[in-house]
């Protein structure tokens, strides 16, 4: 079974060089550490952060998803974690309007568009495929 760790971390930038992050660490099963940034210490509370651990604890001893990131995450994958993320919190209408922006997202880039590439011209593709 992965355990999921909760940490403070610092991370400086340029305008806050005490900087501090919440941060959740747990060890896949290929054996690989894993890290994922939750958010600021300044903006989220020790129990939001505790609660967000203890949901990403739950879904991977459930089976809901991997303790593995994927080394490449695609549009697809991408906008699938951001509907699982947003469907507890969201009305049902919002959700399949993600949908519907996700289907033209995905025929205007392509279902194998790796998301470190997304930038500003990608937007304007999508924009333009849409017009």
């Amino acid at each position: 079974m992965t355990r999921v760790s909760l940490y403070k971390t610092r991370r400086p930038t340029k305008g806050n060089p005490k900087r501090q992050v919440w941060q959740l660490r747990w060890i896949g099963s290929d054996g690989k550490r894993y890290c994922e940034t939750i958010g600021d210490l300044s903006k989220m509370t020790k129990r939001d952060a505790l609660s967000i651990r203890r949901d990403l604890q739950s879904r991977i001893d459930c089976g809901v998803i991997s303790a593995d990131k994927p080394k490449r995450m695609t549009l697809p994958e991408f906008l699938r974690r951001e509907r699982e993320a947003v469907t507890a919190v969201v009305k049902r209408t919002t959700i399949s309007e993600l949908e519907t922006a996700a289907k033209h997202a995905t025929a205007a880039l392509g279902a194998d568009f790796p998301m470190r590439r997304f930038d500003v011209r990608s937007v304007d593709r999508s924009k333009s495929h849409l017009a």
